[in-house]
């Protein structure tokens, strides 16, 4: 009887792997890579040259000065500055502000549109 437990476990398990190549976690994209705001230039838009550098990436658009504010957020949603306080020894500090998307769009840089709730639960 155990003998044959011992090998229905064996063969329900799939034994005759062991592991994987490569760990779940490792197969999927960065977070970093998928979600980084890498800005757009004027002199590399007349040029074609669209793939800056990737040194060049961020992951707040917000943070960066001087992007037009079409270009912040995936031009779905605005900079909002988080946890502005009036303390007077912070204001040399710039404020942390992060992306508030717009109604049906999602993500730190507001490009994932938001699938209908509707549909999910009806």
């Amino acid at each position: 009887l155990v003998s044959a437990l011992a090998v229905s476990a064996a063969s329900l398990q799939g034994c005759g792997v062991i592991g994987h190549a490569t760990a779940e976690w490792e197969d999927k994209a960065s977070y970093l890579v998928d979600f980084q705001f890498l800005p757009i230039r004027p002199e590399e838009k007349q040029t074609g040259a669209w793939q800056l550098p990737a040194s060049e990436a961020v992951l707040n658009s917000c943070s960066l000065p001087g992007v037009p504010a079409g270009q912040q957020c995936g031009g779905h949603g605005v900079c909002k500055v988080w946890n502005a306080t009036a303390n007077p020894a912070l204001a040399s500090v710039a404020p942390l502000s992060f992306c508030l998307c717009d109604r049906d769009w999602a993500d730190p840089e507001c490009r994932t549109r938001r699938k209908s709730q509707a549909k999910a639960f009806f």
